[in-house]
């Protein structure tokens, strides 16, 4: 028997499969990065993708892209995705089968950036890469996109992102101009990390009791990615952004698990973005884990996420 999620009962809810699947899009310190990229890689690669969604690939200078168009999609709006994978891994390929997901409920056209990784190219190299791509992609909206009339519609944008991705994607909108900014309608942030200095939960927290994420790990991380003096920067802990620098900040809608230990900063981030009178929703499902949403093998919730999501997109983007 099959639920509303449309998974047979055999697969739905199987906590300890979805841990599995889902540590693969953590570093651990024992690992080479080569060999965690080919192990994340092949936890999340499918050949298959769902709802009839169609992919294609491009170049922005040395930049390869993948975009992901539903059958049925709002023409003027487009998601600009960035994948996590610790700032050492990830690709479209492996954020593929999610991200056509999530652009389907989202009913919007996605496209994901291959930024350059560390630790071989550590901070700003994978920043350079998205801005290069983001700056192609809204010339090209804003050229092509023409109403039945024959004049041009502004385009709308959504950034999205996950775990270390959302320090990019932050990082990304912190560095655009206002009149740059006014063409992004929401940020959509899923399980993000926003503080890797070590004033971090995970370095400051008595027990660590996240099932994903070892404070070994999240400190690692940040190391490979830029020099411990810069890991106040805002461009890699947004958390750190002067309130005067999110005044005119798009709505921020953050989505995450209530088992996650980057809460507690996730909550902090959201105070600041509401003492800078920007609109921010914190949605936190019970019970769930960092980037459950990943997980739709295993956990009914991430269908159901996922969902929610793109209901907020399509609620907010009209």
């Amino acid at each position: 028997m099959d639920d509303e999620s449309g998974l047979p009962e055999q697969f739905r809810n199987d906590r300890k499969k979805a841990i599995q699947k889902l540590s693969h899009l953590i570093y651990s310190p024992r690992r080479d990065p080569k060999v965690f990229r080919e192990k994340l890689e092949e936890a999340f690669f499918s050949p298959f993708l769902p709802h009839r969604v169609e992919h294609s690939e491009f170049f922005v200078e040395n930049v390869s892209c993948e975009m992901l168009s539903p059958q049925a999609y709002v023409k003027n709006r487009i998601i600009f995705y960035v994948h996590g994978g610790s700032f050492l891994g990830g690709s479209s390929r492996s954020w593929r089968t999610f991200c056509a997901s999530f652009a389907n409920e989202c009913v919007s056209r996605l496209v994901i950036p291959n930024y350059r990784l560390a630790p071989t190219f550590a901070f700003p190299v994978a920043l350079e890469d998205i801005q290069t791509v983001f700056r192609h992609l809204l010339n090209q909206e804003y050229a092509t996109i023409k109403n039945d009339s024959g004049s041009i519609q502004t385009p709308k944008i959504i950034i999205a992102a996950d775990s270390s991705g959302a320090s990019l994607a932050l990082a990304l909108v912190l560095n655009l101009k206002e009149n740059i900014r006014r063409f992004i309608k929401q940020i959509v942030l899923l399980s993000p990390w926003v503080d890797l200095s070590p004033e971090s939960i995970f370095n400051t927290a008595k027990k660590n009791s996240d099932e994903i994420i070892s404070s070994a790990a999240y400190k690692r991380c940040a190391d490979l990615y830029t020099y411990v003096s810069n890991l106040k920067n805002p461009l890699v802990s947004p958390l750190y952004t002067s309130e005067q620098s999110l005044r005119d900040f798009p709505p921020v809608y953050i989505q995450m698990g209530s088992d996650e230990i980057l809460l507690a900063d996730v909550k902090r981030f959201c105070e600041k973005l509401k003492a800078a009178s920007v609109p921010c929703t914190l949605d936190v499902w019970s019970g769930m884990m960092h980037l459950f949403q990943m997980a739709d093998e295993y956990l009914t919730e991430s269908h159901l996420a996922v969902r929610r999501v793109g209901k907020y997109v399509r609620d907010n983007t009209r």
